[in-house]
Formats: structure tokens, C-alpha cells, sequence
């Protein structure tokens, strides 16, 4: 089947570090508010976002964030909150198969 734009297709490699850095900004901003007795999981999620944004470590970021996302899933009971947690799974389950992308540290030469 043919592309509809078939220049955009040399363009591939900037695919990934669209999705890297939506979900990096999204697992920073997620972590506003931290309670004391909850630690573990927001420190890992900035951690996780900090290190998809710098494109290092990205597929085992994308892999721990995927594991998390998981876990809410399966732990919490929230339909509008789940629909997002499915979004941000897809997004790490793709990052996972695709790698970095362009600008990324862990960019294989």
C-alpha cells in the first residue's frame, strides 16, 4: 500500500523521540504531589522520565515504566484514570520495540 506522504517517511527516526518525551514530561508532571508513605513508585517514575527525556537507558526505562503501568492498572479500580494508564502503556510497549530514536544518548553509532 502506498503513503499517503511518502516524504515524511525519512523521517522516521524523530517518530520515537516524540513518544520519548511525551511520556518522560507525562511521568515528571504525574509525581506532583508525593505522600510520605509513597515513595518508591514516584521516585522511579521521575527517574524513568528523566532518563526517557535525556534518551538514556530508553528501552529499559520504557520496559520499568510498562511494568508500572501494569501494576496501576491491575491495582486501581478507575475507569477514567485507567483509559490514560492504557495510553501510557501503549506509549511504553512502543518505545520498548522502537528504541530512542534521533537525539538520544543511547543511540546506537
Amino acid at each position: 500500500m502506498l503513503s499517503i506522504f511518502p516524504t515524511l517517511l525519512d523521517y522516521w527516526l524523530v517518530a520515537p523521540v516524540i513518544l520519548r518525551v511525551a511520556l518522560g514530561l507525562s511521568l515528571i508532571y504525574e509525581v506532583r504531589t508525593v505522600r510520605k508513605v509513597d515513595v518508591v513508585i514516584p521516585l522511579i517514575k521521575v527517574c524513568g522520565g528523566i532518563f526517557l527525556l535525556l534518551g538514556l537507558y530508553t528501552q529499559l526505562a520504557a520496559l520499568i515504566s510498562a511494568i508500572i503501568f501494569l501494576y496501576e492498572l491491575w491495582g486501581r479500580r478507575d475507569p477514567a484514570g485507567n483509559d490514560y494508564r492504557r495510553l501510557k502503556l501503549a506509549v511504553a510497549v512502543a518505545l520498548l520495540f522502537l528504541g530512542p530514536g534521533f537525539l538520544a544518548i543511547d543511540l546506537p553509532l
